[in-house]
């Protein structure tokens, strides 16, 4: 559950994606509550090193004992729910029960590059990404599923184990867009933004907040981020300048 309590996470950058375990050690050792790291099945042009964050997140998660692993973001619709799914309950088994689940469409540019890699309608994303949370959330609570949508059809599948927490990892949607701000407020555990300034997180809140009523839902205990890339440096000009150049 979700408390008053202001916790600070890092990103792996793809800088470090070679050295997943040591870069969650170290970020346990600095006091960081969680550590979390974005995903592409490919990005850029010419194309850059990408992980896929889910397998990175069961990395860091044994190469430390306390640290929260979370996936900022998951490209949730360029899966399966099945498979995702069953991802997501065995980083979180490994884990110990250490993982939070951010999820999020992708809306940068070059997005219609790798929904096309997998045969995916890059313009459906978000509805088969709710069909997707809907399916997932009885996917990780009940046996013997079916599932007749309109993405995804499927009959009698069960995933065991369960994921360790309960009933299933924390839900933080990423994303800008007034549709993410619902998702978040409807269907999510959490509300996980990028780069917004003060004023637009507090509005983006209160829409989230809003959405939630509509729905009729309680959000004591849902969870408030915010994914702020910083440059830090005792040098203010060396921090612009890399800030700017990054």
């Amino acid at each position: 559950m979700a408390d008053n309590k202001i916790t600070f996470g890092v990103n792996l950058s793809v800088d470090n994606y070679w050295n997943v375990p040591e870069f969650a050690r170290r970020a346990e050792d600095l006091g960081y509550g969680r550590v979390t790291m974005g995903e592409h099945i490919m990005d850029g042009n010419p194309p850059r090193p990408t992980l896929l964050n889910l397998p990175a997140m069961a990395a860091a998660a044994g190469a430390t004992t306390n640290l929260r692993v979370m996936t900022g973001i998951v490209v949730a619709p360029l899966y399966h729910p099945v498979t995702l799914a069953k991802m997501v309950a065995t980083v979180d088994q490994v884990s110990g029960g250490r993982l939070d689940l951010g999820i999020g469409i992708s809306g940068q540019r070059g997005t219609k590059i790798e929904f096309d890699a997998v045969g995916v309608d890059v313009h459906t994303r978000g509805k088969r990404t709710d069909e997707m949370l809907q399916v997932m959330k009885r996917l990780w609570t009940e046996e013997h599923v079916s599932h007749h949508g309109e993405f995804f059809d499927f009959d009698d599948v069960t995933l065991l184990p369960f994921p360790a927490q309960k009933p299933y990892p924390p839900i933080w949607v990423s994303g800008r867009s007034d549709a993410a701000m619902r998702r978040a407020g409807v269907m999510g555990d959490g509300w996980y933004p990028y780069l917004f300034t003060v004023r637009r997180i507090k509005a983006s809140n209160e829409m989230v907040r809003q959405f939630a009523a509509e729905a009729g839902r309680d959000l004591t205990g849902f969870h408030w981020g915010l994914n702020q890339p910083t440059a830090i440096s005792l040098n203010a000009a060396q921090a612009r300048e890399f800030a700017v150049t990054n």
